[in-house]
């Protein structure tokens, strides 16, 4: 509303236009009489006009502003009576977070320039959201520093996803260094720290991290470099200045960094670690010091390389009264560590490795007393070997294996009738199958997966009577990927005729570059409707499901 004094001073404005007609002719006369005049006279006339004109642009400038808010409020209105005007702002920022997740750093500063500039209403709901300025990805201090600095104004005061790349070969290896004291202010309120180098001179120039990280919880370093390192070995963390609970190294397969990760008091709050690569000084480092996690729950161990002398004396320190998870990912021939492994509440087994001699690694597991689920991320075991492995642990509850070669058996024996089982077999009750193909004939070919499940109501003993024929070990044919559906549908077929539930998820779109198999799916999925159902798995040469790695 207009306040009393625009109001008086357009009522006096409008008298004065009605007058105006009057008031020029005068005006007139006076110019063609101003010959006769002093200069000072028209001063006055000058600094009275120029002050009423000064005072109707502020009228002029106040109605505008009060405009524009009208129709700002009209569009509102209208805005409310649509569908998306209902939606509360808080379930907004849920829809863009949860979209600005499922992309990777590229994707997210296109999602982010998108709905900052679509509406006035999104890019409010934008800017006023710190939880969707929180990823911070810095490679370059000329190209990115501007960037980020608007995204640590925009976050506020919300934890951050930091991430460091010093991997270009055209910047000094001092860039890193500069890269992490321009960030430094902010590290008292980041929550993952990752950290990626690419070469030696790079990595000494950035570590220790020695700037206070007190909300620090995920720290992950990889190095992707693989030119020689000298002997100093890098101290990544030295534990003086934060106590993250999950803690990452990854270096290049082929690389012979040497590095040190000492946590000192920080350890006791190291709940997941993973080592992945390295010399053999930081294999042999790293493992006498598992003994000073006392709450570590999960391990990723990838050794690299490896020596008589570590073999030797990794096993015996390999003990750990708190890990219920292990990846085991060696790149070595001969490593024999699990038959002197000693870890009591072990609940979760991957075996991630292709090399020839993993059968050996196989042979030696176990038992261990309390494994729930087991993923053998290999097809170089013999049907025996899994088979007495699956038998060893009665408390096992699921089985998986991104190969068909080391599931198969299970999955026919399991699809056998009990009568027919061998007698010194005591299978475990088995609720889950899980199968992720990737063997696939071409490098670009992707997965498949196959998921079953069953529930056994009453205890049922898989021990045959005396004189039951001994099991007999199946030849692997031509075609796995046929043979593996034939044995998914006698295991339904039996598990049906035994009243159990039963559920197949399989990847239809998987196994596209096979000819008869999606017929054979789809044909399984219409006799089975209720049981089998068909859906598409993305491809990743990393995929364990959570099931058998719950982290």
């Amino acid at each position: 509303m207009l306040t009393n004094t625009i109001a008086s001073r357009l009522k006096a404005w409008a008298f004065r236009l009605v007058a105006s007609e009057e008031t020029l002719a005068l005006r007139q006369i006076e110019v063609q009489d101003a010959r006769n005049s002093t200069p000072g006279s028209w001063d006055a006339k000058i600094y009275e006009l120029t002050q009423e004109l000064a005072a109707v642009s502020k009228v002029e400038a106040s109605l505008k502003r009060e405009l524009d808010l009208a129709h700002l409020g009209r569009r509102r209105a209208q805005n409310a009576l649509m569908p998306f005007g209902r939606i509360p702002a808080t379930i907004w920022v849920d829809i863009f977070l949860a979209a600005l997740t499922s992309c990777d750093h590229e994707g997210q500063v296109a999602f982010l320039q998108a709905i900052t500039s679509t509406n006035h209403f999104w890019r409010f709901l934008a800017l006023n959201a710190p939880t969707l300025w929180c990823e911070i990805v810095i490679r370059n201090k000329n190209s990115d520093f501007r960037r980020a600095h608007a995204y640590l104004h925009r976050s506020a005061s919300a934890l951050l996803n930091v991430t460091l790349l010093a991997i270009s070969p055209y910047h000094p290896p001092t860039e890193g260094r500069e890269l992490l004291q321009w960030i430094s202010p902010h590290l008292q309120r980041c929550k993952s720290l990752i950290i990626v180098t690419g070469n030696y001179e790079s990595a000494q120039a950035m570590f220790p991290i020695r700037y206070p990280t007190p909300k620090l919880c995920t720290f992950i370093w990889e190095h992707i470099g693989r030119q020689l390192a000298p002997d100093t070995p890098i101290i990544v963390l030295d534990g003086s200045t934060s106590s993250p609970t999950s803690v990452r190294v990854q270096v290049a397969v082929g690389s012979n960094m040497p590095y040190s990760v000492r946590l000192g008091k920080s350890r006791l709050a190291v709940r997941d670690l993973t080592i992945k690569g390295g010399d053999v000084r930081t294999m042999r480092e790293h493992m006498e010091s598992l003994l000073t996690y006392p709450n570590l729950r999960s391990l990723i161990w990838g050794p690299e390389h490896v020596d008589a002398e570590a073999e030797q004396f990794g096993p015996t320190c390999l003990r750990s009264e708190s890990v219920e998870m292990i990846r085991w990912m060696p790149r070595l021939h001969r490593f024999h560590i699990f038959d002197r492994m000693e870890t009591p509440r072990l609940r979760h087994l991957v075996l991630s490795t292709s090399f020839n001699h993993a059968m050996d690694i196989l042979g030696s597991i176990g038992p261990f007393p309390h494994l729930r689920t087991l993923w053998v991320e290999t097809g170089w075991f013999s049907d025996f070997q899994i088979l007495r492995l699956v038998d060893n642990h009665p408390t096992l509850e699921a089985i998986g294996s991104s190969s068909p070669r080391a599931i198969l058996p299970v999955v026919q024996m399991l699809a056998k009738p009990i009568s027919s089982l061998p007698s010194d077999f005591s299978l475990p009750r088995l609720s889950s199958f899980h199968i992720i193909y990737r063997e696939a004939p071409t490098h670009f070919s992707p997965w498949v997966e196959a998921w079953a499940m069953t529930r056994i109501d009453s205890p049922v003993a898989f021990n045959s009577p005396p004189g039951a024929p001994v099991f007999e070990i199946t030849q692997f044919p031509e075609d796995p990927e046929v043979e593996i559906c034939r044995a998914l549908r006698d295991f339904l077929r039996i598990r049906l005729e035994r009243q159990s539930e039963l559920e197949i998820r399989l990847n239809n779109f998987s196994w596209t570059h096979l000819a008869n198999v999606p017929e054979y799916f789809e044909t399984l999925a219409l006799q089975y409707p209720n049981n089998v159902s068909l859906s598409a798995h993305p491809f990743d040469q990393d995929y364990i499901p959570h099931l058998f790695f719950p982290i």
